[in-house]
């Protein structure tokens, strides 16, 4: 009793869960499918009960090794980061502790340093990565299946690049469209003779690919000349619909206003804003501006006592002013003129 009692100690100090301990086999390990001479299949089931997100919601990232150009797996486990490899099965799973410090950018950086690169698409490195969940053995996982076309990817560019189907002669398996799309797009355009275009169309039957390019067919003068007319033809045609839609729509407007009249309107005054009044207004608009109620309204009690100081400092400015004075009329007085007379 006492000896399982410590081993069951032992189990919790050193982190593990009895979980673990009924992983069915075959699980957190790759398996080779299939090793041919161009694709090579392989396999991986990883148990998906104690998965948590690492980075957008997302339960498992991509990442691939820059000399070997072998993608890897990254999953969070409770508290540990593991990367496991899709294709090495000899390969020990890289296992980091998560701890305050060791988070995910932190785990990043110490990929990078071990030669591994994150991996958003996969088809770059050539590559076709598949994931689904399964049950195996009664406990649930994800089976993430990679297919390496690396080999018959550079086969078929071969093949491609001097318009000849004997590097293919081998090559029974298929290749799908987005590997080789750009590659056989840019030599389909490029392809001048009738031999050239059929050596294309006898690799895309030998790769079983499905390409939407339509070859480029030399023009003759007279085809050229028939198309030049065919364009001036429909322009002209898109122009004259284009005035007749124009004179509708005119004749339209001219009957609207015969039948309905416009109303001659008077223009709205608009309201002088606050910095009028502030600095330019003389002081009987200031007056009528703080009599009328809907001005006031409009103003904040800030800027109606700063309306105000402005009408105290022009009431007192008027009154300081000198009244004009008027010059004496040059003349004579009535009594000096009667005493004159005597």
């Amino acid at each position: 009793m006492q000896k399982y009692l410590l081993f069951l100690l032992l189990l919790i100090l050193h982190g593990c869960a009895i979980s673990t301990l009924m992983v069915p086999k075959g699980v957190d390990r790759a398996e080779v499918v299939a090793f041919g001479s161009t694709i090579k299949h392989y396999r991986i089931y990883l148990e998906r009960s104690r998965l948590k997100p690492i980075l957008n919601h997302k339960k498992y990232l991509y990442f691939y090794h820059k000399r070997s150009k072998q993608p890897a797996v990254l999953i969070h486990r409770q508290k540990h980061y593991t990367l496991y490899s899709l294709t090495d099965p000899k390969q020990k799973p890289f296992t980091f502790s998560q701890s305050y410090k060791a988070r995910y950018r932190h785990i990043l950086r110490t990929l990078k340093t071990q030669g591994y690169q994150p991996l958003a698409h996969p088809e770059r490195i050539g590559f076709s990565i598949t994931v689904g969940h399964r049950r195996l053995n009664g406990a649930k996982t994800l089976r993430i299946e990679a297919k390496d076309y690396t080999t018959l990817i550079r086969l078929s560019r071969h093949a491609i690049k001097g318009y000849t189907t004997t590097p293919l002669d081998a090559v029974e398996s298929a290749l799908p469209w987005y590997f080789i799309s750009d590659y056989y797009t840019r030599y389909a355009k490029r392809a001048t003779s009738p031999q050239q275009h059929e050596a294309l169309d006898a690799i895309a039957q030998r790769l079983q690919l499905t390409p939407n390019i339509t070859p480029r067919t030399p023009r003759t003068p007279e085809h050229n000349t028939s198309q030049r007319s065919i364009i001036v033809e429909a322009r002209i045609r898109q122009r004259i619909r284009r005035l007749a839609t124009q004179h509708n729509q005119t004749r339209a407007k001219q009957i609207a206003r015969r039948q309905h009249p416009q109303r001659t309107t008077t223009p709205k005054t608009h309201p002088k804003p606050y910095r009028y009044y502030l600095q330019s207004a003389s002081s009987a608009e200031l007056t009528r501006y703080l009599l009328n109620p809907q001005s006031i309204k409009q103003l904040s009690s800030q800027q109606y006592g700063e309306l105000m100081k402005r009408q105290i400092i022009l009431r007192r400015t008027a009154r300081k002013r000198p009244k004009p004075t008027h010059t004496p009329t040059v003349g004579y007085s009535k009594s000096f003129l009667i005493l004159k007379a005597k």
